[in-house]
């Protein structure tokens, strides 16, 4: 029999998109009967916690929550890791910008892609890239099509190769950009 486990944080909204998170728990549901019943079982608490913030599945069945809020403009730039195996939080890197209500999706790389959202003096268009092999966070600010500003925290390659197109102020393909498969060395060679 298969069993599935789905990492779910219970959530009261109270306007808009913003809800306050209350806790943290497990479901364990028999596959592929989806509308079967399953357990509810309570987990260790997250580190911190967190509304507005993103629950993405990664390829190792752990889950990266990044981002969100304590309180208003309390806002976290920080992320954890939920392990299914040990049931438990644990902190992994932390993203150049506070933001809330933004958005992440996990790349065929196996990287994270963390857009948007709100960073407290409005909204950001500035894009982060998870590597979970590293735990870093990698952040590129754009205006039009180039490259303004890098945040690469410990990634020097990723770094210095982002510098040598702010020097040029090339502009880039965007598309090449997020792919995670391309390297900052091609992307600025193109």
């Amino acid at each position: 029999m298969n069993r599935s486990r789905l990492l779910f944080v219970a959530c009261t909204t109270l306007s808009f998109t913003i809800s306050f998170a209350v806790a943290a728990a497990a479901f364990r549901a028999t596959a592929p009967a989806v509308s079967r019943v399953g357990t509810v079982t309570a987990a260790t608490p997250m580190l911190e916690p967190r509304s507005g913030q993103t629950a993405t599945l990664l390829p190792d069945s752990k889950v990266l929550i990044a981002g969100g809020m304590r309180r208003n403009q309390d806002f976290y730039k920080s992320a954890e890791l939920y392990d299914p195996t040990t049931g438990r939080f644990q902190p992994t890197g932390e993203m150049a910008e506070r933001r809330v209500g933004h958005i992440a999706v996990l790349l065929r790389s196996g990287k994270v892609l963390v857009a948007g959202g709100w960073v407290g003096r409005g909204a950001t268009d500035s894009a982060e890239l998870y590597d979970p092999a590293t735990a870093k966070f990698a952040v590129f600010h754009l205006k039009g099509d180039v490259i303004r500003a890098v945040e690469a925290i410990n990634a020097p390659a990723e770094f210095m190769a982002a510098r040598q197109l702010i020097g040029s102020q090339k502009p880039i393909d965007r598309e090449k950009l997020a792919d995670t498969t391309i390297s900052m060395k091609e992307v600025a060679s193109s």
